[in-house]
């Protein structure tokens, strides 16, 4: 009996065998396709663990120099600090002085002179607005101004 030999077989048989095969054609086949995407995905990730730990290394090397920066910084605040303290003073002692109400600005600018929200300002007699509205009673009108208005 020779290796290649033909089996007898009916055709109903002989179809099911070879959708059988197809079937397990493509289960090897699909099997192939997921184990290569397997392998993609185990390769992407250690690429990834790769990339993930040289960025931490660099995230910890960034750390400490800007530990480093900031003792720096704590020293020159340190050894400033009188600096500092004397122009705040010097900046307290101007301060003091632009509220001073006896400045000679404030003493000569009448914005200065004014009381607070109580402080009404009057315009001059015979000027602007008061001379316009002469018959009515005005806030800022004269004891003049109202006789002539109740003889009329």
């Amino acid at each position: 009996m020779s290796d290649k030999g033909n089996i007898m077989m009916s055709p109903l048989l002989s179809k099911r065998l070879d959708k059988m095969e197809e079937k397990l054609n493509k289960i090897t086949d699909d099997y192939n396709s997921i184990n290569s995407k397997f392998d993609k995905i185990i390769e992407m990730l250690i690429q990834n663990s790769d990339r993930w730990d040289s960025n931490k290394q660099e995230y910890i090397e960034l750390l400490n120099q800007n530990k480093e920066i900031s003792e720096n910084n704590m020293k020159v605040l340190n050894e400033n600090r009188n600096i500092y303290i004397g122009k705040l003073d010097k900046l307290q002692e101007n301060n003091n002085i632009m509220y001073d109400p006896n400045t000679p600005t404030r003493l000569t600018n009448r914005y200065w002179r004014t009381s607070g929200n109580n402080t009404v300002m009057r315009p001059p007699d015979n000027s602007g607005i008061g001379s316009v509205l002469w018959p009515w009673n005005t806030p800022w009108a004269s004891k003049n101004d109202e006789e002539i208005i109740n003889e009329n």
